[in-house]
């Protein structure tokens, strides 16, 4: 009994991973309502000099407004590195996004 309870439990957790995809224009969209990471960024005409004098262009996401610029860490990895609230929210209405702030924990 013990057997066949394990399979069930096996079987709708594999059936449960398995995804469709949904096309809304170039979008495909997962059946977990995920969209593909690539069409979520803009890039924007707005740099930041960092103060070992290099320049990086500032991203900014379409869903959330937050803004960061791509850097190469020492292992040579690229990372986003996130720009503060005050940047994202001037950022985000210049290139005609809505900033949704990060929900903070001590806030209430």
């Amino acid at each position: 009994m013990k057997l066949l309870l394990i399979l069930l439990l096996l079987s709708f957790g594999v059936a449960a991973k398995a995804q469709t995809y949904v096309r809304e224009g170039n979008v495909y969209i997962s059946s977990t309502g995920e969209r593909n990471k690539s069409n979520n960024t803009i890039t924007t005409d707005f740099k930041v000099k960092e103060s070992d004098g290099k320049e990086y262009i500032i991203y900014c996401s379409k869903s959330t407004g937050a803004c960061f610029i791509k850097k190469i860490s020492r292992n040579g990895k690229e990372y986003k590195k996130y720009l503060n609230e005050d940047i994202s929210k001037q950022v985000s209405s210049s290139v005609n996004i809505k900033y949704k702030p990060k929900n903070k924990r001590n806030d209430k």
